[in-house]
């Protein structure tokens, strides 16, 4: 169960959501692009930004 729901996967998005981590909070991300964790968005955008 998660603590906050935060939606897109953007540079904030996935900024948020790893500052919540580390605070003891549990994200969960919901984007356009799928996938379950934030590795699989963070390599999403990475390839997006190296395109």
């Amino acid at each position: 169960m998660s603590d906050v729901i935060i939606v897109g996967g953007g540079p904030t998005g996935l900024f948020l959501a790893g500052d919540l981590r580390l605070a003891g909070v549990r994200p969960q991300l919901l984007d356009l692009t799928g996938g379950n964790d934030l590795a699989d968005l963070a390599e999403v955008w990475n390839d997006a930004c190296t395109a």
